[in-house]
């Protein structure tokens, strides 16, 4: 960054990608307290923002320690941001759906439906994106893929295709969380609220609100989406 007369603060963000903790944790609060679980969800709910708002301190600061160093204007941080090529999302999105199955411990058998189900989200976020803009593809890859697709395949497809295995008579359990497996490719590991946070930090505070309210939001369609998903779907035993 530092022998660029432009700053790629958007390159910045994508290293948010690597942790999923603020995602995980703003979706987490969100089923605990739709459990009535207020100081553990409000306990999510913080420790997912101030995480947000640590890295984007992180990353603001570090852009304009960079262009401090080399002699820059620091007055607009993101006047000369240019986007990341879309094609280096592509490459990644079967990276993340590798590393986030195997941290969810899926098994062999499981681990390509588990990577179908996050492509699926991961593809749906992009082309809304294309048409409209990134909170639109977010909200809509959240509530319409997220949840029904999920609950679809954890539900419904997935176990008849299990039972067509030789262990046709067992079904292997799942933690809840697996449905909220696409959940960490809308969000990119929280890198929505980063980009709030990072939005402020530079002095668009409007656009800045507009996105944290979209880190919001996301998680309650989640939580709503899978309850429905509950609801509506006719339950097997894969939890």
């Amino acid at each position: 960054m530092a022998t660029s007369s432009s700053v790629n603060i958007n390159a910045a963000i994508i290293g948010s990608i690597i942790s999923e903790v603020p995602g995980f944790g703003i979706t987490k609060g969100t089923f605990e307290l739709a459990q009535n679980r207020i100081l553990a969800g409000l306990g999510h709910w913080i420790a997912a923002f101030l995480t947000c708002a640590w890295l984007a301190l992180g990353m603001v600061g570090g852009v304009f320690l960079v262009l401090t160093l080399a002699g820059q204007d620091t007055e607009d941080l993101d006047i000369d941001s240019t986007p990341i090529d879309r094609l280096w999302y592509i490459l990644m999105g079967p990276i993340l759906g590798v590393c986030f199955s195997i941290s969810f411990h899926v098994g062999q058998r499981e681990l390509p439906f588990s990577i179908l189900v996050c492509l699926v989200a991961f593809g749906m976020n992009l082309t809304i994106e294309h048409y409209h803009n990134e909170n639109v593809g977010t909200v809509v890859a959240a509530f319409f893929v997220t949840t029904l697709t999920a609950q679809i395949w954890s539900r419904s497809w997935h176990h008849r295709l299990m039972i067509l295995g030789k262990n046709n008579k067992e079904t292997t359990p799942y933690p809840s969380t697996i449905v909220l497996m696409p959940a960490f490719f809308i969000l990119v590991g929280g890198s929505i609220g980063v980009r709030g946070f990072a939005a402020i930090f530079t002095g668009n505070e409007d656009d800045g609100e507009s996105t944290l309210w979209n880190f919001i939001l996301v998680p309650i369609l989640l939580v709503f989406g899978i309850y429905l998903g509950i609801s509506t779907i006719p339950s097997v035993s894969v939890f």
